[in-house]
């Protein structure tokens, strides 16, 4: 069992939970440790190894390690099936 001390938390997707405090978002593993700190404005939760993630209305992707694989500088992304559509406002 996890201890509450989180304001929001969601389920579990690839073994990593999105959790919410003081408005930032991260991810812990099952046995409750942070595994990616708690500082994104807001996250999509684990699909094909990747996450969606927001800092200051710019999104990118990170890995199950926290790394970014696609930078954190676009207006918009989406993804589906696998594959990453990404937005700049002109």
């Amino acid at each position: 069992m996890i201890a509450f001390q989180y304001d929001d938390a969601f389920s579990f997707s690839e073994g990593l939970a999105r959790v919410k405090t003081n408005g930032k978002y991260g991810f812990i593993g099952k046995d409750g440790q942070v595994r990616i700190r708690l500082q994104y404005d807001f996250s999509g939760e684990y699909y094909n190894g990747v996450a969606e993630v927001e800092i200051r209305d710019k999104w990118g992707l990170i890995d199950k390690e926290g790394n970014i694989i696609i930078p954190i500088k676009y207006d918009d992304i989406d993804l589906q099936n696998g594959e990453a559509a990404l937005g700049l406002r002109l």
